[in-house]
């Protein structure tokens, strides 16, 4: 039995786990962090002619027969502006890409 003052081992308070995440080797990455990480990258980088983005999108209008569609900076795609900006708008990088067919 726990005595009063002790937590169970998996309750651990801000401050304990920040003290864990500062003691944690460089290279060990939790998901969180490499997902900051990718967000802080460009993702319109050019590879073999055209930017990743735009392939996510030439892909989605492929797949589902659409006109043009507009894909977040994170490469997630939709169907109008509006929801992409809406989506967006919780993006650290907020631009928007249209890709039409």
């Amino acid at each position: 039995m726990a005595k009063k003052d002790e937590k169970p081992a998996e309750v651990q308070t801000a401050a304990e786990n920040e003290t864990k995440q500062a003691e944690k080797p460089a290279e060990v990455q939790t998901a969180a962090e490499n997902e900051t990480k990718q967000a802080e990258k460009p993702a319109t980088e050019k590879k073999d002619g055209g930017s990743v983005l735009e392939k996510v999108g030439k892909a989605a209008i492929k797949e589902h027969g659409l006109a043009k569609v507009f894909v977040t900076s994170d490469g997630t795609v939709f169907r109008t502006e509006n929801d992409a900006k809406n989506y967006a708008a919780n993006l650290k990088n907020r631009s928007i890409l249209k890709v039409e067919k």
